[in-house]
């Protein structure tokens, strides 16, 4: 029987191709998985020693939804940097972008040595930290930090996040996803605590007297059977509201914002949930 080269031939190509497929897909895999491995954890480790040493990115957050406000008290998301050298550093003209165009530039303002720096993506023009761009919760940009000179010095690929959800620096230096945002503090446990410690306040006259958490039919509102918190102001004085907020996730404290609501001296404040509180975030 006459052997028929020209098939064999073909053959041997067809396997070849398949070999060099077969090859590429393990390695594209391979590196998929190498690039997950980067991010994917999700535990925060306990204190240490950083072993980061220079100027960074630390941390950031795309789609916050009630885990930190700025100093002005608006939800905005929000990146963080940390100073691991033993200087500190004056970042006036320092930029900062979600692309290799600078969109905005740090004003005259000095992180320390071993610190934290929260800057707030307003997406609008505002003074102080609150650069004029936002960020995609479904990832697929850049951060980058340059310095005056317009040299590099750290750049960062998002990827997508739950609502939340920060990628943060371990004190290795290697990237996780974590439900415990820690923005002006250590990407650990302790700082995670140390965060929340730091909004407790000493109590201001402000008390919540009574909660309703399900109306089972105690009373209706247009055909509606709201729950309620209760406030009461102890203080002699006249206490605005505006700007509190109220929550029932720890890891969410900013949930609801009161409206514009003043107390006068022991008066009682109904909230009904979902009626006098804005709870869009």
């Amino acid at each position: 029987m006459a052997i028929d080269r020209k098939k064999i031939i073909n053959n041997k190509l067809f396997i070849l191709v398949a070999i060099i497929v077969i090859v590429l897909f393990i390695v594209i895999s391979l590196l998929i998985d190498d690039n997950k491995s980067k991010i994917y954890e999700f535990e925060l480790e306990k204190n240490g020693d950083s072993n980061i040493s220079k100027l960074v990115i630390n941390e950031y957050m795309s789609s916050n939804k009630g885990t930190h406000i700025s100093e002005s008290g608006e939800i905005y998301d929000w990146i963080e940097l940390y100073n691991g050298t033993n200087e500190d550093i004056n970042l006036k003209n320092y930029g900062l972008s979600d692309n290799s165009k600078i969109k905005w530039t740090f004003p005259e303002i000095t992180i320390e040595k071993k610190s934290y720096l929260v800057v707030y993506l307003s997406g609008k023009k505002k003074d102080g930290l609150y650069a004029p761009f936002k960020l995609k919760s479904s990832g697929g940009e850049e951060i980058i930090l340059k310095n005056p000179s317009g040299t590099t010095l750290d750049k960062i690929d998002t990827i997508a996040l739950d609502s939340n959800q920060s990628v943060a620096r371990n004190l290795s230096g290697k990237f996780i996803i974590t439900d415990m945002p820690t923005p002006g503090y250590p990407n650990t446990k302790e700082g995670y605590n140390e965060l929340y410690s730091s909004l407790e306040v000493e109590n201001n006259g402000i008390k919540i007297s009574e909660v309703l958490v399900k109306n089972a039919g105690n009373f209706s509102i247009d055909d509606k059977y709201p729950s309620y918190i209760e406030i009461v102001n102890t203080n002699d004085e006249e206490i605005s509201l505006d700007g509190y907020y109220l929550s029932n996730d720890i890891n969410k404290l900013y949930k609801y914002r009161i409206n514009d609501i003043s107390l006068k001296k022991n008066e009682v404040k109904v909230i009904f949930m979902g009626e006098n509180i804005d709870d869009e975030n």
